[in-house]
């Protein structure tokens, strides 16, 4: 039997945010240095990781299900794993569920899974925090992101690790440890792999971006490094905090094109009350002065944001205090929602959760219901507009149909330009053509290429 046909195989699941995609391919590089492969399925695998989100409590219960419905194969003898925040944060629950799991390894650990690869019936429980893993021994090149499939054009770049906030509903300090930065160098490195293999956009991930800082490198001279040392044609990022968003960092997006015109800025609350609950550090009416500043300076500007709803103590007027900010802030989009107690946080061991379930969720299909018409009355306003759109993929519904994004980041799908009938996708990503926007949805410019 020869090397190939010996080689184990493994099979990631991911389950949250985009930094949790990102630490898949890094753990898919590490498996593969092991002499081990991706599965093409989870049945096949002999290794099976769920990486995991522990940021709300729907997300958890998700992994649970999940780990029920693939018991058949724990018990046809794959080992099954489970990886990230969920993994940090309840990792003793873990082992006591009906469906026990095998390992479970922390966001900083990463480095000890060709130790699992050992055949061995122990439980394995690694969750230590680090203040200095980076990873930078395994950091994902294009052949990761081309086998991963979410996209032939965008690929996600972290630039830093953990977070120093420490705001009182969020669990992320507490399964990724404390805030460390990457060096530039290596970043702009890994950048023009991705771009060398095809990748046009990246999207620069942190807990909070606008904190980055390597040796005095700000995250403003990261960004200008990017673009004077790749050929990176978009630069989106995600998330910086409102309470220290630079602002010279908005003058560069004014003025440089590949630097997207497209912001995720956090409010999660108009209240200023519930704001200093939540130990956000800012007030509404700073979070508006940003927001004005912003739309102020840059042109045709996408500010997106996340609200909490039911929070602690939140009554009626703190509610329609975050109506009021939103409407004012005049959000492109939003994620919404009803705040659920994430247990080791300040807020779950100082706040009790006081609002009930009713209430919350009639306050979040309230506040959902202001978005998608502001989003809707937002997007019409390019009805008849002739926009620039870099190709991304084919519509998901139709393959005679084409999807991509506006320099400010907003999707739009659109009639395949005759001159592009027939090439395969790969030729044809990247490429920027003309659309007149027909018609919207809240989420999506329709129209067609006259190109």
């Amino acid at each position: 039997m020869n090397q190939v046909q010996n080689k184990k195989k493994f099979f990631i699941e991911t389950y949250g945010c985009q930094m949790n995609e990102y630490d898949s391919l890094i753990a898919q590089n590490i498996l593969e240095k092991e002499n081990t492969e991706k599965a093409p399925s989870i049945e096949s695998a002999d290794i099976i990781l769920l990486n995991t989100c522990a940021v709300r409590e729907n997300a958890q219960q998700k992994v649970y299900n999940r780990l029920r419905s693939i018991i058949h194969l724990k018990k046809k003898g794959a080992k099954i794993g489970i990886l990230g925040c969920m993994a940090q944060n309840v990792k003793d629950e873990l082992f006591n569920e009906k469906i026990s799991v095998d390992f479970v390894i922390g966001p900083d650990s990463l480095n000890a899974l060709p130790d699992i690869l050992q055949e061995s019936n122990e439980k394995i429980k690694l969750v230590k925090l680090s203040k200095t893993e980076l990873y930078e021994n395994h950091i994902p090149d294009i052949t990761h992101h081309l086998k991963d499939e979410k996209s032939l054009s965008t690929a996600y770049v972290a630039i830093q690790r953990g977070c120093d906030n420490f705001c009182s509903f969020c669990i992320v300090p507490y399964t990724r440890g404390r805030e460390r930065s990457r060096n530039p160098d290596l970043i702009i490195k890994e950048i023009n792999n991705l771009t060398e293999g095809g990748i046009k956009s990246v999207i620069l991930l942190g807990q909070n971006v606008n904190s980055y800082n390597y040796k005095e490198i700000n995250f403003h001279h990261l960004i200008e490094n990017i673009l004077m040392n790749t050929n990176l044609e978009r630069i989106y990022f995600t998330s910086p905090h409102p309470k220290d968003f630079p602002l010279e960092l908005i003058d560069l997006m004014a003025k440089e094109k590949r630097f997207i015109s497209m912001i995720h800025l956090p409010l999660q609350s108009g209240s200023n009350k519930i704001l200093k609950l939540m130990k956000r550090n800012y007030t509404s009416e700073d979070f508006l002065r940003l927001t004005d500043i912003i739309r102020n300076k840059v042109d045709d500007v996408f500010i997106s944001t996340d609200v909490i709803v039911g929070y602690p103590s939140e009554d009626e007027t703190d509610f329609l205090d975050t109506l009021d900010t939103m409407q004012k802030a005049n959000f492109d989009a939003a994620f919404m929602f009803a705040y659920s107690e994430r247990m080791g946080t300040h807020a779950s061991q100082n706040h009790k959760d006081n609002v009930s379930l009713e209430e919350k969720q009639k306050r979040l299909e309230e506040i959902i219901k202001q978005q998608l018409e502001r989003s809707s009355k937002k997007n019409n306003l390019y009805i008849n507009k002739t926009v620039e759109v870099m190709i991304e993929d084919f519509s998901r519904k139709n393959k005679n149909e084409l999807s991509g994004r506006m320099l400010n980041g907003r999707k739009v799908v659109f009639s395949m330009p005759e001159k592009l009938k027939n090439k395969p996708i790969e030729l044809i990503i990247g490429s920027s053509v003309n659309v007149l926007i027909e018609k919207t949805t809240s989420s999506t410019l329709l129209g067609k290429s006259f190109d």
